[in-house]
């Protein structure tokens, strides 16, 4: 059976991902087992139009988890990305800032003076 999330207690993102990737495993899994037993009593054409909708159902279940799958994997992706662009990236503090400001405007003072 699928884990609850608990988003009420903090979670780090690396666990809520487990979660969510975890439980979308779980519910692929189950479908498919519920698909295929159902698959195998289908020997008759009467028990196609007796049980379509549910095996559809299932089938719909195994994509939603597919999709879930798929979404993590591009969250993350896109989380890798940002963080490799980042890294480059130059931070600086207030107090480095408000250096390069005023330096700014001090050369723009004297640029003004000459």
């Amino acid at each position: 059976m699928s884990k609850k999330l608990d988003i009420k207690k903090e979670l780090k993102l690396s666990e809520l991902y487990e979660q969510i990737y975890d439980n979308a495993l779980e519910d692929r899994d189950r479908a498919g087992v519920l698909f295929e037993d159902l698959c195998n009593t289908m020997t008759d054409p009467a028990n196609h139009a007796a049980n379509g909708m549910v095996i559809a159902k299932y089938l719909e279940r195994l994509n939603k988890s597919n999709d879930q799958l798929i979404k993590i994997l591009d969250i993350k992706q896109q989380v890798e990305i940002t963080k490799e662009k980042n890294k480059d990236n130059i931070h600086l503090s207030d107090e480095e800032k408000d250096e390069l400001f005023d330096q700014i405007a001090q050369q723009e003072v004297s640029d003004e003076s000459k």
